[in-house]
């Protein structure tokens, strides 16, 4: 029964990993398509570039209460939000906007399809191959390298929005969204992937000696 319900969730995962690589790639051929020929037709994109995580100082003081009657003074010191400016992409940041998001959408589908390819392995059971281990190996760099573009993504616009913003009572401090979460778990898959590599190895010297 354990067995059937296991064949059920691959079978699953792989229809599932199928349909998730072919609307990836509809997706990011529209949006790259409609970020490279927004400023040609004159379609104005608002939510394609100037919108990045930043953190910033405040001054915003208030109160909190505890136990019912003891009022304390609070202050907001440090807070993370949304920076969005509605404007199309600047054309000096077109460019490295759309080569991030190239890399940056090519490693998502690689990912997707290494995945994809492991479970059909599995499906034809014969996952422990030397190619698999190759694309676990795939799978951890493009991982980090989907963080690090991420990074550097977030660098760019902020670099070019930070001198242009202007409040009164924030102070902003530029904020880099990199999963730190991410990379660690595409470093353990890097080790499993190690791991993987040797046990195929093993696994061909038996077959081999005997």
């Amino acid at each position: 029964m354990a067995k059937i319900e296991n064949r059920k969730i691959v079978a699953t995962a792989d229809i599932t990993l199928r349909i998730i690589f072919y609307l990836f790639i509809l997706g990011t051929t529209f949006f790259m398509g409609k970020m490279l020929m927004g400023p040609i037709l004159g379609l104005a994109d608002h939510s394609s570039g100037l919108s990045t995580p930043m953190e910033f100082s405040v001054s915003e003081q208030g109160t909190a209460t505890f136990d019912a009657d003891n009022v304390v003074p609070v202050k907001i010191v440090r807070g993370r939000g949304i920076v969005q400016i509605n404007r199309p992409v600047p054309a000096v940041l077109m460019i490295p906007f759309f080569l991030l998001n190239l890399i940056f959408s090519g490693l998502i589908l690689w990912v997707v399809y290494s995945l994809w390819k492991i479970v059909q392995s599995v499906r034809q059971k014969n996952p422990f191959t030397t190619i698999n281990g190759k694309r676990l190996r795939i799978i951890a760099f493009s991982m980090v390298g989907i963080e690090l573009i991420r990074g550097l993504a977030d660098l760019t616009k902020m670099l070019y929005l930070e001198p242009r913003l202007h409040f009164e009572t924030i102070l902003i401090r530029s904020d880099i969204s990199i999963s730190f979460h991410v990379i660690i778990a595409g470093l353990v898959i890097l080790v499993i992937a190690e791991a993987f590599r040797i046990g195929v190895e093993i696994k061909d010297e038996q077959e081999f000696t005997v």
